[in-house]
Order: structure tokens, then C-alpha cells, then sequence
């Protein structure tokens, strides 16, 4: 199961409040990914970055399929979401 958002919500204190490109902290998503593919890394922070054009590639990669196979151009599968040895090999850790 992957879990995310469509757009941040801006910088606390006030800015939570508000979204938009006119809001600084709105680009700022975040991305909850839980199954027996995935290894169990809990809460994470000072990670590689990670966009909303991974999520497809990733849950393609996590049912078996390389979306970038179909979809030339599309942005690699989050790896750090994929256990070992699960998924299509292009779905390796973020370098």
C-alpha cells in the first residue's frame, strides 16, 4: 500500500494552513509505504528526494512490472521502498 499526498502544506508555523505555489514548504510531500515487498524502515528523514513522479514507477515495481518499460522517460521506482531482491532490477536504491 502506498499512501501520499497531492501538495504540501507549507512551513509551520502559519503556513500549514495554506498550500499553493505562492506558499514556501508547499512543494514538500511525504510518502508512506508499507507491504511484504518493503523493508521495514519506520520514519525517515534525511533521505534522497523523492517526487510523486516515483510513485508509479514504485508501485508498478512493487507488483513486478518496470513501468520505465512502458513509460520511456519515467522516474525511477523509490528503492529504498523495495526489499531486496523484490521488484524488477531497476528498482535499486536511490544513489
Amino acid at each position: 500500500m502506498i499512501v501520499t499526498t497531492d501538495h504540501g502544506r507549507g512551513d509551520p508555523p502559519r503556513g500549514w494552513r495554506d498550500h499553493g505555489v505562492k506558499t514556501a514548504g508547499s512543494e514538500a510531500i511525504w510518502l508512506a509505504v508499507i507491504g511484504p515487498d518493503t523493508p521495514a524502515l519506520g520514519e525517515r528523514s534525511r533521505t534522497a528526494v523523492v517526487t510523486q513522479a516515483q510513485v508509479a514507477g514504485t508501485l508498478a515495481a512493487l507488483l513486478g512490472e518496470d513501468y520505465a518499460a512502458e513509460m520511456p522517460g519515467a522516474a525511477r521506482p523509490v528503492g529504498d521502498a523495495i526489499r531486496a531482491g523484490a521488484g524488477p532490477a531497476s528498482a535499486g536504491p536511490l544513489k
